[in-house]
C-alpha cells in the first residue's frame, strides 16, 4: 500500500477543500498508459484504498495500483513551479491505513 506523509495529506486537503473538488467526490491517483502518475476527481469504488485526514477522504487508490505501490511514499516536493507531490521509494514499511511515520 502507498504511504502518505502528513505534509502530503495537508497538500491534498488544500486541493480537496479548496473548492476545486465537488463535495461528494475526492482525488484519485491514476497511472496512464505511459506509466505516468496523475490525479483525477472521482467517487470511491469498492476495494479502493482511501487516504483520509480526519473524516475527510483525500485520495483514492484502486486496490491493484495500491498493491503495486507497496514501499512507496507520497510526499511533498518543492519545484520551480511551487509545491508539488512526488512518489518516492521508502525503506520504511507503511502502516495498514496508508500512513507513514511523519
Amino acid at each position: 500500500m502507498l504511504a502518505v506523509t502528513d505534509a502530503a495529506r495537508d497538500v491534498l486537503g488544500e486541493i480537496v477543500t479548496g473548492g476545486n473538488v465537488p463535495e461528494e467526490r475526492t482525488l484519485r491517483l491514476t497511472r496512464g498508459e505511459s506509466e505516468e502518475f496523475g490525479l483525477s476527481v472521482d467517487e470511491e469504488r469498492p476495494g479502493d484504498q482511501v487516504v483520509s485526514q480526519g473524516d475527510q477522504p483525500l485520495l483514492l487508490i484502486e486496490s491493484e495500483l495500491a498493491d503495486q505501490l507497496t514501499g512507496v511514499v507520497l510526499d511533498v516536493a518543492e519545484t520551480a513551479e511551487g509545491i508539488g507531490l512526488r512518489l518516492v521509494q521508502s525503506d520504511i514499511a507503511p502502516s495498514r491505513d496508508g500512513a507513514s511515520p511523519g
